[in-house]
């Protein structure tokens, strides 16, 4: 029998009962739908998490710190050493420090960070007005947009003005006891962030007021391959050590029992497709008996009886797959939209939440296709055990 005849039968045959016919694709593209937008979910949350850490350098970045602050200082000489291990690429340093800005004498305390020239290269600040500083600058700060708005003054107009702070130096970066000094800088930029009021100053202020000791490095290994090696180097020396990769690795784990997580959730609607599939093409065969017999009376062969239900187990499989992507992209539209309109009244940027990797799309195809054509195969099966005589004597 030709195909498209054969099409044909299989075709009228499924439209001849519509909504059995309709409740059977709603299954299989409900079943499809959920796992495509469960793994798709799945998938964007893992690329939010992860993007950034991917992208920038810090999985070639270490940072360090001391074991024990009173007895291992992080010292020029301490950074000098490190600085000479083979797999370092740049060290910078950052001391953390307690201290107060005034503006017009208005005072506010507020934590400083004291950094080296290099550590802007190193770390990732994003700024809402005015720029980062360079090599060449001296005497500048930068101050978060929190520490502008706490004096009434805007991030544009606060680029530029000259203020004065007072850095205090605690006795585990310092001497025996704490010592503070004033200093006067002009702000070049502010750093995007609207909730805690914090500053940039220069190393060598801290330094000037008695800082013998920084609170963290940041490491750059010559090559991420490098990382291992240099963290056991830098540990050797009594030194802690911490990498990104690591949270980045405890995160893919996460992310692995989520999606396993996810795929028993799929799981369970597509055993209930399957279900309704299988009776759909059990009942149809109990209903076709009469019509199989007679084919065989008339001398159609096995294959042609076999193709007649795997054929609609296939269609079924197929219109689900199409019908699940159409689903899935009416809820992503919905939830998107939905997204789209809270970032819009946080004034936030909008995140696509959703990943969906072509090779996911070709998977659950094949898988679709595949299951549909297994559970066919019984009906199909037990349609070529049908005696033609037994049917026609009992009918």
């Amino acid at each position: 029998m030709k195909f498209l005849l054969l099409l044909k039968i299989v075709l009228r045959n499924m439209l001849s009962r519509k909504l059995r016919f309709a409740f059977t694709l709603l299954a299989s593209a409900i079943a499809v739908g959920s796992i495509i937008f469960l793994f798709s979910l799945g998938y964007g949350l893992e690329s939010i998490s992860t993007e950034q850490l991917v992208k920038s350098d810090a999985l070639s970045q270490i940072e360090v710190s001391s074991s024990k602050p009173t007895d291992i200082k992080l010292s020029d000489e301490m950074i000098s050493q490190i600085k000479s291990i083979g797999e370092v690429e740049d060290v910078a340093s950052s001391t953390s420090l307690a201290g107060k800005i005034t503006i017009d004498d208005k005072n506010l305390d507020n934590p400083f960070y004291a950094v080296s020239n290099n550590y802007f290269s190193l770390a990732t600040i994003e700024l809402s007005e005015g720029r980062l500083p360079s090599e060449q600058d001296k005497n500048y700060i930068l101050v978060s947009d929190k520490v502008a708005s706490a004096f009434g003054i805007s991030s544009q107009k606060i680029i530029g003005r000259k203020l004065q702070y007072e850095l205090i130096i605690p006795p585990v970066l310092g001497g025996t006891e704490s010592t503070k000094k004033s200093f006067s800088g002009t702000v070049i930029g502010t750093i995007s962030d609207s909730q805690s009021a914090y500053a940039y100053v220069q190393d060598s202020d801290a330094v000037s007021a008695g800082a013998i000791s920084r609170s963290l490095l940041k490491v750059k290994a010559t090559d991420k391959n490098e990382i291992p090696a240099l963290r056991k180097k830098i540990e050797d020396l009594g030194l802690k050590t911490s990498y990104v990769g690591d949270t980045l690795e405890q995160m893919n784990k996460f992310f692995n029992y989520f999606r396993m997580i996810l795929a028993a959730l799929g799981a369970i609607g597509v055993i209930i497709a399957i279900l309704g599939m299988f009776n759909t093409l059990t009942v149809s065969l109990m209903e076709r008996i009469r019509e199989v017999s007679l084919l065989k009376i008339l001398g159609s062969d096995e294959k042609t009886i076999f193709w007649m239900f795997a054929l609609e187990s296939l269609i079924f499989g197929f219109l689900g797959f199409l019908s699940g992507i159409i689903i899935f992209l009416i809820s992503k539209s919905i939830i998107m939209g939905l997204f789209s309109r809270l970032a819009e009244r946080l004034n936030n940027e909008m995140v696509n939440i959703f990943n969906t990797p072509t090779t996911l799309i070709v998977i659950a195809f094949i898988a679709t296709l595949t299951l549909a054509f297994l559970t066919g195969l019984f009906p199909a099966r037990r349609a070529l055990r049908v005696n033609p005589l037994d049917v026609q004597k009992f009918e």
